[in-house]
């Protein structure tokens, strides 16, 4: 399948980038490199009070809140994916 864009990475910031793109009706795909949806939520057990949309919640609350939006919009992405080269059409 081909995609409008791919986003590199799936932390806070990657997994804004794909909604947004998803919601300008680009397809889109998330690549990570690691096992695990959240970047650095995967390691943070604290408050995020720099996240504005979840100034109570952990990083792993956070992390969940991020897995149910990529289902619930319907975001396709790839886990421990080793990307080589890319070929643009």
């Amino acid at each position: 399948m081909q995609f409008d864009a791919i986003v590199l990475g799936s932390g806070v910031a990657g997994c804004n980038c794909a909604l947004w793109l998803k919601k300008l009706g680009v397809s889109v795909i998330i690549l990570k490199i690691g096992k695990e949806i959240g970047g650095l939520q995967n390691n943070n057990p604290y408050v995020n009070d720099w996240i504005i949309t979840s100034p109570d919640q952990t990083g792993l609350e956070t992390k969940k809140i991020i897995i149910n939006n990529l289902h619930f919009q319907e975001i396709e992405y790839k886990l421990a994916t080793n990307i080589t080269s890319f070929k643009q059409s």
